[in-house]
């Protein structure tokens, strides 16, 4: 029965096939002897990503993974379908419990998302009803991030602050890549684990310190909008490239000529050769760390502050030898010094986090029914 589910899925799915450009990377070689596998799904705001993981002594595998750009994507369920066919052609991988992490506001059953600003929503029920899979969890994507820190290998996780840590408390987790995202992780000490605490900080509005600032902020918001947000001042569509076209327009009253053939992963390529690239990403190490000092606030996150996203794991030499670091403590006269810099602070370069991290929940969840 499964393997002619299996059937109708390749059949139904190969003609949408053509219009995917899937990228596969293979993790690990027992993917070709793998059969039952769980899935975990990333949807961000430039790539989603769909691993396939086996489970040993009682810890998922990543075993091979696929990607396609999430402006590509106007039909989930149509996407999954490829997925699963591929994964099923090609190394006989079956699938029946998946966790999907999507950025947005999910229901409370965790069984839906309005998927952000995708062009598409998660329906748990839909995907059940039209993949065969069984079991379906649409969660937020940076509620599922934290799950994943386990399984992160020690030289993908870079120091920032040594900080004083404390056993079992707070952690937070702060990420920009397209837009940004936060999360925090609580320990339960019932269940003798972390659980999750989403939020939407980033949607708060930024908060300008001298004219300069504020005169970016203008000129960065979003065209409905009165006021600039943190997620708009450090995601990726203004971010360092938007930093970048400030300074330069604020100089000469009009964008130079080569405004269009910049971005943001360029103006972090040209830091060491362009003097507005390299005051923007100065800038924008700033604003970040900043941000990072807000989400402090909220909680007291002794166990240790966690920087993920694309940007930060493309760019994490800028965060180890920029400014991060001092404007996050603060000055050393400073009264809040003291309290700053006892948090561990660390950047994850593994982009895979997230997979983990859905994966690990789903194991979770079905540790909980199991028992």
């Amino acid at each position: 029965m499964k393997i002619y589910f299996c059937f109708l899925i390749i059949l139904f799915s190969y003609s949408s096939a053509f219009s995917y450009k899937l990228k596969e990377s293979v993790y690990d070689q027992s993917v070709f002897v793998s059969g039952e596998c769980i899935l975990g799904v990333d949807i961000g705001g430039t790539n989603s990503d769909f691993g396939f993981f086996s489970v040993q002594n009682e810890k998922p595998v990543l075993l091979v993974s696929f990607r396609e750009q999430t402006k590509n994507i106007s039909d989930f369920i149509d996407i999954l379908k490829v997925v699963l066919s591929t994964a099923y052609a090609k190394y006989g991988i079956t699938v029946s419990r998946c966790c999907i992490g999507a950025p947005g506001k999910r229901s409370e059953k965790k069984d839906f998302s309005n998927g952000g600003k995708a062009k598409f929503v998660i329906d748990a029920k839909k995907i059940k009803e039209q993949t065969g899979l069984k079991t379906v969890y649409v969660l937020n994507d940076f509620e599922i991030v934290g799950y994943g820190l386990d399984f992160i290998a020690p030289e993908d996780i870079v120091e920032i602050n040594k900080g004083t840590p404390w056993k079992n408390s707070p952690k937070v987790f702060v990420g920009a890549g397209t837009g940004v995202g936060v999360s925090y992780m609580l320990w339960d000490e019932h269940t003798q684990k972390y659980n999750a605490l989403f939020s939407e900080l980033a949607c708060t509005e930024f908060s300008p310190r001298d004219k300069k600032e504020l005169a970016f902020a203008q000129q960065a918001k979003h065209p409905f909008m009165d006021v600039m947000l943190w997620t708009h001042a450090l995601g990726g569509n203004i971010g360092a490239w938007g930093l970048r076209k400030f300074l330069i327009k604020r100089k000469y009253k009009k964008l130079v000529p080569d405004y269009k053939h910049f971005n943001g992963r360029k103006t972090f390529a040209t830091y060491y050769s362009d003097s507005f690239s390299r005051r923007a990403v100065d800038k924008y190490i700033e604003l970040y760390a900043r941000f990072v000092r807000i989400a402090c606030k909220a909680i007291n996150p002794m166990g240790g502050v966690y920087i993920v996203g694309g940007i930060a794991a493309k760019q994490w030499q800028h965060f180890v030898q920029g400014n991060f670091l001092q404007t996050f403590t603060g000055d050393r006269n400073s009264h809040v010094y003291t309290y700053f810099s006892q948090i561990p602070v660390y950047l994850v370069k593994d982009l895979n986090i997230n997979l983990y991290g859905a994966v690990q929940y789903l194991l979770y969840e079905l540790e909980k029914v199991a028992n």
